[in-house]
């Protein structure tokens, strides 16, 4: 297994690479957790606590990373900053399918940029492992139906 050194980095890349990729990518200047460094604290308290925690879990309870538990935890979390991805660029002005693209992007492109450098098969690539890029799409999916519904009720209303 890796040491603190290394999961400290691999947790890190893992929870902000996806929203430095939209970042970049949306030319919005300065990347979100060099703005906002509880980004990078809260990933790295969840890195150290599992690295502490987990080796228990699983001896004493027998939870793996596959368990259902994990897997609704992590595609609950997913969906989560799938729609703050979305949000991010609906408040850029672009146009609706990009909000599905950058929620997808925030989302899930920290776990691609994880696998390639742990010389892993890229998870959202290889769907029968796991349902990676599903729940986060669906997440940004529906923000954008759901603002774009309220968006139309709001103007009718004005009307």
């Amino acid at each position: 297994g890796m040491d603190m050194m290394g999961m400290s980095i691999i947790a890190t890349v893992t929870a902000v690479g996806g929203g430095t990729l939209r970042d970049c990518f949306l030319g919005t200047g300065t990347v979100f957790w060099l703005k906002n460094p509880i980004y990078l604290q809260i990933s790295l308290v969840t890195a150290w606590l599992t690295l502490l925690f987990w080796p228990k879990l699983e001896q004493n309870l027998g939870i793996t990373g596959s368990e259902l538990p994990v897997c609704i935890a992590d595609a609950i979390g997913l969906a989560a900053f799938a729609v703050v991805g979305a949000q991010k660029a609906a408040g850029l002005g672009l146009p609706t399918l990009a909000w599905v693209v950058c929620g997808l992007l925030s989302a899930c492109f920290g776990g691609v940029v994880r696998d390639v450098v742990c010389r892993e098969k890229s998870r959202i690539m290889y769907p029968q492992r796991t349902l990676y890029g599903v729940p986060p799409m669906m997440g940004a999916v529906m923000y954008a139906l759901l603002s774009v519904k309220t968006s139309m009720e709001t103007h009718l209303i004005v009307c």
